[in-house]
């Protein structure tokens, strides 16, 4: 997603945890005819689309995680720890575990030059982060609350909800849910062919979130929504 949208004009930061994948990202993007900006190249990509690689895991604070992999799915990784996934940590793990430094997306943010909203902006610049991408198979609480939501106010957030992974993260599963909300966010589902239908949660919000929440799970069993 990160080479499709720069592709297509936009300014991408990517953070990605694997030090494979990141690898292959840079190898993609290069290939792609990609910039690969740097925070001195960042604003003076604006006649095209460029790609921001940050080879770091995000979190709620500056720290070491175990990043796990999925023995027969390389792909698959997570820093919380789920057997039925067969992601775990230290000598249970695979040869591919490592230990991956942590850190909170708004810090690195900062060090772009990236201010996010401010109430003195007009309206249009203060829009200017349109799409905020998660997939960190469970660590998506952790992920968001290191980034500071009233800060920076992206137009679009997507994500999946996977409760097991969640919990193997610590988290109980609507919490990440109810973080969200509190920031103004409405929800809606995707569609297997991208369609969009509005998440009803009647008008007791909070509690009509967590009653969707419960019956998401029960309808995905233990795979993600």
């Amino acid at each position: 997603y990160s080479l499709l949208l720069a592709k297509r004009g936009m300014h991408v930061i990517s953070f990605e945890a694997s030090p494979d994948t990141a690898w292959l990202q840079r190898s993609s993007a290069a290939l792609n005819g990609l910039l690969l900006s740097t925070p001195t190249t960042q604003s003076s990509a604006s006649s095209g689309g460029s790609l921001t690689i940050i080879d770091r895991g995000v979190s709620d604070k500056p720290t070491t995680g175990r990043l796990s992999r999925h023995s027969h799915s390389p792909g698959m990784t997570s820093f919380a720890t789920v057997d039925k996934f067969d992601l775990r940590r230290g000598d249970n793990g695979t040869a591919l575990d490592a230990d991956i430094q942590l850190v909170r997306a708004k810090d690195i943010l900062d060090e772009l030059g990236i201010t996010g909203n401010n109430e003195t902006q007009q309206y249009e610049q203060s829009h200017i982060l349109h799409l905020l991408k998660i997939d960190v198979e469970g660590f998506e609480l952790k992920a968001l609350k290191g980034l500071d939501l009233s800060r920076y106010k992206f137009r679009h957030i997507v994500m999946e909800y996977f409760p097991e992974m969640l919990r193997g993260a610590g988290t109980d599963p609507p919490e990440v849910l109810l973080y969200i909300l509190s920031y103004g966010y409405k929800f809606h589902e995707i569609g297997i062919k991208g369609e969009l239908r509005k998440i009803d949660i009647g008008d007791n919000d909070a509690t009509g979130l967590r009653d969707w929440a419960v019956k998401a799970e029960k309808k995905a069993g233990s795979g993600f929504h």
